[in-house]
């Protein structure tokens, strides 16, 4: 093995006891052997920490580090303070690689000299065992196999999602321009992408699928009590994109996919319970006011502007008024009849 590994591969871990084993299995397996796997043990409960050290014992490249439980920003921040490979990958614990992911990659990003390389994932859902290539996060990009595409060249919106982990960094370009991840428990990896979109001479593109990212009921995403902090990070990526040069290429292309995943999550997650369905649309409410202030969201293409404007004109009183107002007295109208709410009371009625 070189002096300076080829890759480092980042891996985030907090109780993933269940599924590391096949993540760790795909690292050390990986057909490309000069890599270094730098796993970060963020304060595990369950046996992931005795893993780590069982797969560390048996393979010098498997690094293991701790601290206290941070976050996967902090631990990936840490995972990168300890990284020496000329390029940087990152890996959720509960997810895996190709066999030959590192090697294609790194090929391909070291060829073309670029900052950035995206690749194409597999999404396997966890609870039918079935999985299918992911046609939605490069789905901007174009389709054409270019090896020096230079983003603010794109055509707004190009921005589906920020993930880290469908990318390979030159890791030099990241100590550069300072990109790290926010300490935010949720969206923590949006300030990371921005500031490495933003400041990106070159990237290109893998179409490759490469990666399978796991979708299970008890990952991070799907509990979404940490709600404030996707709020302060979706903030902090658009100061990001607003203070950059050729800010508005990117804000056009990250603020519609700001206010779509914003309005989704609340859709999601609200209704349940009247406090936070309160407290989510108030601190969305305000953010989508900054935004209406800085920009003519209006003239945006892909964003949802009928629901963005309706959350800007109506605040959480009247919204709870007009929701009360249908309770109480409401008309729907079929083809043949129509049926009349009135205090709870459905009258039929006859269309004339």
């Amino acid at each position: 093995m070189p002096d300076v590994p080829f890759v480092s591969v980042i891996v985030p871990v907090y109780n993933v006891e269940e599924y590391l084993p096949q993540c760790l299995d795909s690292l050390v397996g990986q057909t490309l052997k000069e890599i270094e796997i730098i796993c970060v043990d963020d304060g595990s409960t369950d046996r992931s920490g005795d893993i780590l050290k069982q797969y560390a014992a048996k393979d010098k490249r498997v690094i293991v580090l701790s601290e206290e439980n941070a976050g996967p920003g902090a631990a990936r921040n840490l995972g990168l303070e300890r990284a020496s490979g000329r390029y940087v990958m990152f890996c959720d614990p509960d997810d895996w690689l190709v066999s030959d992911a590192c090697e294609t990659v790194w090929r391909r990003i070291a060829e073309n000299e670029n900052d950035f390389l995206y690749f194409s994932t597999f999404i396997y859902w966890q609870e039918t065992e079935s999985e299918e290539e992911d046609k939605t996060r490069l789905s901007l990009l174009p389709a054409d196999d270019f090896r020096q595409i230079r983003p603010w060249e794109l055509t707004p919106p190009f921005i589906r999602t920020a993930e880290s982990w469908y990318k390979i960094y030159n890791r030099d370009f990241l100590i550069r321009n300072g990109v790290r991840f926010s300490e935010q428990r949720l969206c923590e990896d949006i300030p990371f992408f921005m500031k490495a979109v933003v400041a990106a001479k070159s990237v290109s593109v893998e179409r490759r699928p490469l990666y399978y990212h796991r979708m299970h009921s008890s990952s991070l995403i799907s509990n979404y009590s940490n709600w404030r902090d996707s709020l302060i990070s979706f903030k902090k990526g658009y100061d990001i994109t607003a203070a950059g040069e050729h800010a508005d290429i990117f804000y056009q292309s990250f603020l519609p996919y700001c206010i779509n995943s914003i309005l989704f999550w609340y859709k999601r997650f609200t209704g349940m319970n009247k406090k936070l369905d309160r407290d989510f649309y108030r601190e969305m409410r305000n953010l989508f006011l900054f935004f209406d202030a800085k920009h003519d969201i209006a003239r945006l293409k892909g964003v949802k502007y009928e629901e963005f404007l309706q959350v800007v004109r109506t605040p959480w009183w009247q919204k709870r008024l007009t929701e009360m107002r249908k309770k109480v007295f409401q008309i729907k109208r079929g083809a043949r009849h129509k049926e009349i709410l009135l205090c709870g009371l459905k009258i039929k009625m006859k269309n004339k």
